[in-house]
């Protein structure tokens, strides 16, 4: 993955401007989009790599999250803070607290 970046690295940041576009218009699932056709651009050989990484990077260390934070929740009046691209998804943070029964709302 390192040798995909650095063949795009004057890619980099057009990619950083749109990354933060998208964040700044809170619009979770298009950043969760761009995010993954980003990572399928690579090269086929790298494809299992990246599938690997996605799931080991956000997908795992989500449910991992979930599960360190609802001690914290449970005691109420937590504020937890984590990336954005680890709140959308059905294995996004929000989805699985939502899974977990708590009601999940936007607070701007």
């Amino acid at each position: 993955m390192l040798k995909e970046t650095l063949k795009d690295v004057d890619k980099m940041p057009v990619i950083f401007d749109k990354l933060l576009n998208l964040y700044f218009q809170r619009d979770l699932i298009a950043l969760m989009k761009f995010s993954e056709e980003y990572m399928q651009d690579s090269s086929i050989e790298s494809q299992a790599v990246v599938k690997d990484f996605y799931k080991r990077i956000v997908d795992d260390r989500n449910i991992n999250m979930v599960k360190r934070m609802e001690k914290r929740l449970q005691e109420g009046n937590a504020f937890i803070a984590i990336g954005a691209l680890h709140l959308p998804g059905k294995l996004g943070v929000l989805k699985l607290l939502e899974q977990r029964g708590y009601l999940v709302s936007a607070v701007y």
